[in-house]
């Protein structure tokens, strides 16, 4: 694998404890399907002081399916006590607690809820991880473009990897792949490292804009799957009372009879939901209402009436 890196002026430092040297001379490589070393593919890394930008170029006269793309492979030199804290795949997953004891913040977790594949006795954080050894600087490293792939941090130990996802796609002969810009840096000030994530995602992302923002209130932040007709209801008063201008009352998961039969009032919701909906109309604002179209429990009645609509595993049954 060939390297090429560079230094520019950056207006933010490169981490210490995930310190440069390491970062530019450590190991870096394309996995195929079976996570060995992919001969003929190369990797090209260019460092402008805090920020990295990579590609991956098929040297080889054949398509090559990647399975990922490890940017860097590094040891911390952290003690297990630093403070950690990564973000998830998707939105309910966060990990906080420290280096030695991760602690999930919810239990909607990758691994065990939505069942993300996870190397055994690792921990994966995807799109920012922040490091903070006792009494010194956070660490961060985030990635700050989804083009195309998703970017995850997997710490096993005092081993960190800097990973990007090619999904096992095929890489054409003599073509390249950009993947996603890397930021490294740490500071005093985490808001401002935080906010310098940010600053980099509207750059590579620019945020859409609307001449006036959505505004609503949902019912899953308070109650969750348990919601009841009535206490949308009861916080439809309040809203209408000290918060007129809120457009949108979304009811979220709980009102139906099972995951997948979502035009039915389940039992536990304690009234018709069309009703609420028509009580939201009745006091000025938009009724909103959450779905989740492509899943179903066993015991619903389109899972028992449509089986045939229905990915199946490898041996026949259901994918759950």
């Amino acid at each position: 694998m060939r390297r090429r890196e560079f230094l520019g002026l950056a207006a933010l430092p490169l981490a210490q404890a995930i310190p440069r040297q390491p970062l530019k001379t450590s190991r870096g490589f394309v996995a195929g399907a079976d996570g060995a070393s992919v001969d003929g593919v190369e990797l090209v890394r260019d460092w402008d002081g805090a920020l990295c930008r990579s590609r991956v170029v098929n040297g080889t006269g054949r398509a090559v399916r990647i399975k990922e793309v490890v940017l860097f492979d590094v040891e911390l030199s952290m003690p297990s006590n630093t403070a950690l804290y990564g973000e998830g795949f998707q939105m309910l997953t966060q990990t906080g607690g420290t280096l030695g004891a991760p602690a999930d913040f919810s239990q909607y977790t990758d691994a065990k809820h939505y069942r993300i594949p996870e190397a055994e006795g690792a921990r994966a954080y995807y799109g920012l991880l922040t490091l903070t050894p006792p009494g010194a600087e956070t660490e961060l490293a985030a990635f700050t473009s989804c083009a195309r792939f998703s970017g995850k941090f997997v710490v096993r130990g005092a081993n960190l990897r800097a990973v990007v996802d090619t999904e096992g796609l095929a890489l054409a002969p003599r073509e390249s792949w950009p993947l996603e810009e890397l930021l490294v840096t740490s500071g005093r000030e985490r808001s401002a490292l935080l906010a310098a994530v940010g600053d980099r995602l509207a750059r590579n992302h620019p945020p859409l804009r609307h001449a006036q923002p959505p505004t609503g209130w949902c019912s899953w932040y308070c109650f969750g799957p348990g919601v009841t007709a009535q206490q949308v209801l009861d916080n439809l008063d309040v809203i209408a009372k000290n918060y007129p201008a809120l457009r949108y009352v979304q009811i979220d998961d709980g009102y139906q009879s099972a995951m997948g039969d979502w035009l039915s009032t389940g039992r536990a919701f304690g009234g018709n939901v069309r009703t609420v909906l028509d009580a939201v109309r009745q006091r000025g604002f938009e009724p909103a209402i959450w779905v989740a179209p492509f899943v179903a429990e066993e015991a619903s009645d389109v899972f028992q009436q449509h089986r045939d609509w229905f990915i199946k595993d490898s041996d026949g049954a259901p994918l759950r």
